[in-house]
């Protein structure tokens, strides 16, 4: 069944808009998996998020951290230099830094990517495509900005599967700290 869409939309101080035809079936299709690509993204990255606070409590907690740092951190990038710190001060092996500077780069460069998709508001949306042009407003200094982004299916599934893999290596890196956390509780004893 094909039907026609009337779109209008304010931009730039004034509003346009567009008609198109949609195919309904295919609409509710590929809505379906554009949607259930965000959740995906938002899943993998609640993984992600659990890897990087298992790390934050070893280290605050049972490597002695919290003498340095008296408060958890709550937001990502706060996080992201909590780990940054700890590590500095910790006695990580030369060979595993640029290993784990290459980890929290690549955290944070996809945090930019997530937060496009995650809290971008849709300001166009043809149904039957697969895709949607978010703007997502950025609160800065002079006060607001926005950036606008196009996303579609493979682009939110590619951005879950980056980190589901960040996923991982956070929690190897949780259960790496966790071995040496416990082989120095045994070496005291």
């Amino acid at each position: 069944m094909m039907y026609r869409v009337t779109f209008m939309y304010f931009a730039h101080g004034g509003h346009l808009h567009s008609e198109f035809v949609v195919d309904a079936q295919k609409a509710i299709i590929q809505d379906e998996l554009l949607f259930a690509a965000v959740g995906r993204l938002a899943v993998s990255w609640a993984h992600l998020e659990f890897g990087l606070d298992s790390m934050i409590l070893i280290i605050h907690n049972g490597m002695n951290n919290s003498a340095y740092e008296k408060s958890l951190p709550k937001v990502l990038s706060a996080k992201i230099q909590y780990l940054r710190d700890a590590f500095n001060r910790l006695g990580i092996p030369d060979a595993a830094r640029p290993q784990y500077e290459s980890f929290l780069e690549e955290v944070s460069s996809l945090s930019d990517t997530r937060h496009d998709i995650i809290h971008g508001f849709p300001i166009f949306h043809p149904s039957d495509s697969g895709e949607a042009k978010l703007i997502r407003l950025k609160i800065q200094k002079s006060g607001w900005a926005h950036k606008e982004v196009i996303i579609d299916i493979n682009s939110v599934n590619q951005a879950s599967r980056e980190s589901m893999v960040l996923a991982n290596r956070a929690t190897k890196w949780a259960v790496t700290m966790f071995d040496a956390y416990r082989a120095y509780i045994e070496g005291k004893k």
